[in-house]
């Protein structure tokens, strides 16, 4: 990589000074002016050794290797620009097309078992918008991780215990005397979503004589159990619609069966994690770096969320796995914390859990927003979206934003058939080329051996830059939950292509030209390739 390049020179001519470490930024330069890269070194360095920034600046440059760049100049306080030699930069395009289709892989995770857990969204409802960002957040993140060398595993947790299931068969009982012809309402806080009535009308035509009998309406335990499962298969068949696939559906109710809520607060009370108060049983959060001190056993003797969310994690640790991502909205803040002040009290690793947040989700369409409640029946769901839409734009439009950010999905650009929008815009740059190589002049052997010293066009270096940085900006997606980082990324390099493109004959008359241009668009390609691949989306030949 040409920054990686950069560093260990910066780190030899650094060393050669002979000061004490110090760590400093090399990032991309923003405009052509300021040359290719740029690094701060000297700025963060000044204070550390007493020297003035562009002073120190002077000596890093004067130090650095004898002919290795263009040019390095000197901007501002004492910012060091590197202009790079275009031998450097077409040595770049070389490397990535020798590695092709595993091009941006790394072995970060060398094999390295992670759970990533998202969605586990309570199976009370079909999946809405909102849920549909998570589950393509973490889908992306473990695609990702797949890339860097973990072996992933995406796991979904259903709470199917407790006393919002017993509202939603409550609150089934009341559709299916409803669709009987009878008089019921849901009861206060149930849901009265019109998924529940369709799911009334189904046991009804599934009975025998078309009736569900009273003994059935008033088995609450028989409500809960069609409830659920009617519900988890409709979450499947929206998340499969989606492209995404679990390896493993976890049941809060084999925690409960098998003892494993009691055996893990035992184990709290041993190491002193727990005390008492008010009749409930309290986790001592605040000494070991959570946020506030919270219920673990209500007085009533029911155990909160929170105690079994750390009882889950501690049968994650048992089935052997090394590190978990959790996938999970922005209000969980303080439960979070919580379940890793529990995690530490048990004694487990510190880079055990780690969690990744995002912000909510609201539809907006022309000027207006839609107010989503799942309890009150209102909200836009994710099979509706995916239908009107089309899995790839859903899939663009939910990790375009940083996560940390508020979504705002604009409906109307989504559903726009142009190249207006971005999702459809990069799939065209990937046909494109395609078309290109399609053609008869197009034959393409060995292109690691064109003589790429021909591609001096400033889009051409500037392409080829582009390229290079895909490896990073698949480690830091990865490593900062931000996959918005590679939406970007792919947008941009799109949008550099269709620039050249219009502007440059790829098959010409000059046949080492265009082998060396062919070359180019096909590491083009490579990158989109696995770009769209990577966010779940189709790499179509033709559109």
């Amino acid at each position: 990589m040409l920054e990686n390049f950069i560093k260990h020179s910066l780190v030899e001519a650094w060393n050669g000074l002979g000061f004490p470490k110090v760590e400093a930024e090399v990032q991309p330069a923003t405009r052509p002016e300021h040359g290719d890269f740029s690094t701060n070194l000297a700025l963060v360095g000044a204070k550390q050794v007493g020297i003035h920034p562009r002073e120190l600046a002077t000596r890093i440059v004067d130090a650095l290797p004898g002919e290795s760049f263009a040019n390095v100049e000197i901007a501002g306080p004492g910012f060091i620009n590197f202009f790079l030699r275009e031998g450097e930069i077409q040595s770049a395009l070389r490397e990535s097309l020798r590695a092709g289709d595993r091009f941006g892989e790394a072995d970060i995770g060398g094999g390295k078992s992670l759970q990533i857990e998202f969605v586990s969204s309570n199976p009370t409802g079909p999946l809405t918008v909102g849920h549909g960002r998570q589950a393509v957040l973490g889908d992306v993140l473990a695609n990702l991780y797949s890339t860097l060398g973990y072996e992933v595993t995406r796991e979904y947790y259903f709470n199917d215990e407790g006393r919002q299931i017993d509202l939603l068969a409550e609150s089934l009982q009341a559709r299916i005397i409803e669709v009987q012809g009878g008089e019921a309402s849901i009861p206060e806080g149930g849901y009265a979503g019109e998924y529940l009535r369709n799911i009334a009308r189904n046991l009804v035509e599934d009975s025998s004589d078309g009736t569900v009998p009273e003994e059935r309406l008033r088995d609450l335990e028989w409500l809960r159990s069609e409830a659920v499962s009617r519900i988890t298969e409709l979450i499947k068949y929206d998340l499969s619609r989606l492209g995404i696939d679990f390896d493993v559906w976890f049941s809060e109710a084999t925690l409960h069966e098998r003892g494993e809520i009691d055996k893990v607060l035992d184990q709290l009370r041993e190491r002193g994690g727990v005390y008492e108060e008010d009749g409930a049983v309290w986790l001592r959060a605040e000494d070991n770096g959570g946020i506030k001190d919270s219920v673990l056993i209500r007085n009533d003797g029911r155990a909160t969320y929170l105690m079994v969310d750390i009882a889950y994690h501690i049968d994650k640790y048992r089935r052997g796995f090394e590190r978990v991502i959790d996938v999970q909205g922005a209000d969980h803040q303080v439960e979070q914390s919580c379940v890793k002040a529990g995690l530490r009290i048990l004694g487990l690793p510190e880079g055990f859990l780690d969690y990744a947040v995002h912000q909510f989700v609201s539809i907006k369409q022309g000027e207006q927003i839609a107010r989503m409640s799942t309890r009150a029946g209102r909200f836009i769901s994710l099979r509706a979206l995916v239908k009107w839409i089309g899995p790839d734009v859903v899939r663009y439009f939910m990790i375009a934003r940083k996560p940390g950010s508020h979504l705002e999905f604009d409906l109307e650009l989504a559903r726009a058939q142009s190249l207006e929008n971005p999702a459809y815009y990069i799939q065209y740059a990937h046909t494109r080329i395609a078309s290109i190589f399609r053609q008869e002049d197009s034959r393409l052997t060995e292109p690691e051996k064109s003589d790429l010293s021909l591609l001096r066009e400033p889009p051409e270096l500037d392409l080829i830059k582009r390229l290079d940085r895909f490896p990073d900006v698949i480690k830091k997606a990865a490593l900062e939950f931000a996959p918005h980082l590679l939406a970007d990324y792919t947008l941009g390099l799109a949008s550099a292509f269709h620039a050249y493109y219009s502007k440059y004959r790829v098959l010409g008359e000059d046949i080492a030209l265009t082998r060396a241009r062919l070359a180019l668009v096909y590491a083009v390609k490579i990158v989109l390739h696995r770009s769209l691949e990577i966010m779940g989306m189709s790499t179509p030949e033709e559109m």
